[in-house]
């Protein structure tokens, strides 16, 4: 069974340290860089440096973790074969059905946890943080959202190459 995921893995593993180094790489450019970040809601309290960097964050995460998932390398094209010869041995009569099958629930969760990365968390995990980690706290989700739309878009990916 870890042989028909193993793209995914390889793809959030290359997520997680992607969005670390993206993260990093950010915030010492906007400490070193005069940007001046504009706060959508003109009159309301400014927000701090790191919450006006949150929707930049979230887009360069999502961005790195789409180009990962439809990335083709050798892992791809290995659990893409392991696909079609599991999709094979379920139904001899119809052998694309398991692969086809595979490959829209993959899509669609990929294209879910995209849209929760591109929202903030939930309020739970707001209120268990304290005050000043909020933002930490959106950056993790935003972060951890990524890896997932990286691991099954890169599944989905393999199944779509098993066709």
């Amino acid at each position: 069974m870890p042989r028909l995921f193993q793209a995914g893995f390889f793809a959030a593993c290359i997520q997680c340290m992607a969005a670390g180094l993206a993260t990093v790489v950010i915030l010492l450019t906007v400490r070193h860089v005069p940007i001046i970040l504009v706060s959508p809601n003109v009159g309301a309290d400014t927000p701090s440096e790191f919450e006006a960097l949150l929707p930049i964050l979230r887009g360069s995460y999502l961005a790195i973790a789409l180009v990962i998932a439809l990335t083709n390398n050798p892992v791809v094209y290995f659990t893409a074969e392991r696909i079609r010869f599991a999709s094979h041995l379920m139904r001899p009569s119809d052998p694309d059905y398991a692969t086809k099958s595979l490959l829209t629930q993959l899509t669609l969760a990929s294209i879910g946890f995209a849209i929760l990365a591109l929202r903030p968390p939930p309020t739970a995990l707001l209120d268990a943080v304290s005050g000043g980690c909020a933002w930490a706290a959106s950056v993790t989700w935003s972060g951890f959202m990524s890896i997932a739309v990286a691991g099954f878009g890169a599944n989905a990916q393999a199944a779509k190459r098993a066709l």
